[in-house]
């Protein structure tokens, strides 16, 4: 995934702009405030610690950044709410859902974090 994401970068062009990383989501190699956006992509459902991992996706956002998550939306909905609920009580969240064979197959998650 990863390396499908960095290629999709180069062939639009966005290469200078966009960098991909997989790290350990509860110790982001970032400072705190460096990322304008943060997409996690079917990877919430293994985050072993929800609240951990929403913290320090949300520290490492700039004010005015994007957190994308998505995933499976019956699997974690509630804890990645609530997670998002502590970690930026301000932040806007808006859910949306993808639908396959008539089951809502995919939710995506995305938190505006205030400036």
């Amino acid at each position: 995934m990863v390396r499908i994401a960095a290629q999709a970068a180069q062939d639009e062009s966005l290469a200078d702009r966009v960098v991909v990383h997989a790290a350990d989501v509860t110790a982001l190699p970032f400072a705190a405030a460096d990322v304008d956006v943060v997409v996690a992509t079917l990877t919430a459902h293994h985050w072993p610690d929800v609240p951990a991992a929403v913290h320090e996706l949300v520290r490492v956002l700039r004010p005015g950044g994007t957190l994308l998550v998505v995933d499976f939306g019956s699997v974690v909905h509630e804890p990645l709410v609530a997670a998002l609920a502590a970690a930026a009580p301000t932040a806007r969240v808006e859910r949306s859902r993808r639908w396959a064979w008539g089951l809502p197959a995919l939710a995506t998650w995305e938190a505006r974090i205030r400036a």
